[in-house]
């Protein structure tokens, strides 16, 4: 998956939470900064032993591009869960 594209995902999964996080912790969703949330949740998945290992998978069977998106999306989630109690 290109770095781009994660990005992207990131953005999209951040955003599709972003409101329900404002409105549970408004004082800190004031305070932090977006686009380090998306680096920083960009970093934690580049670290994951299991998207790593997944990755390697996918490109050595051939996936698609689907399949790796919906596996960064699970993973993503669980991420988001922890950071954001999403």
């Amino acid at each position: 998956m290109q770095t781009q594209d994660l990005r992207k995902l990131i953005e999209t999964a951040i955003d599709a939470n972003w409101e329900q996080f404002q409105t549970n912790h408004p004082r800190l969703a004031a305070v932090i900064d977006r686009n380090l949330l998306i680096e920083e949740a960009q970093r934690q998945l580049d670290r994951d032993p299991d998207y790593q290992a997944a990755l390697a998978k996918a490109q050595l069977l051939g996936q698609s591009a689907d399949y790796l998106q919906q596996l960064a999306t699970q993973l993503l989630d669980k991420l988001l869960s922890r950071v954001m109690g999403a």
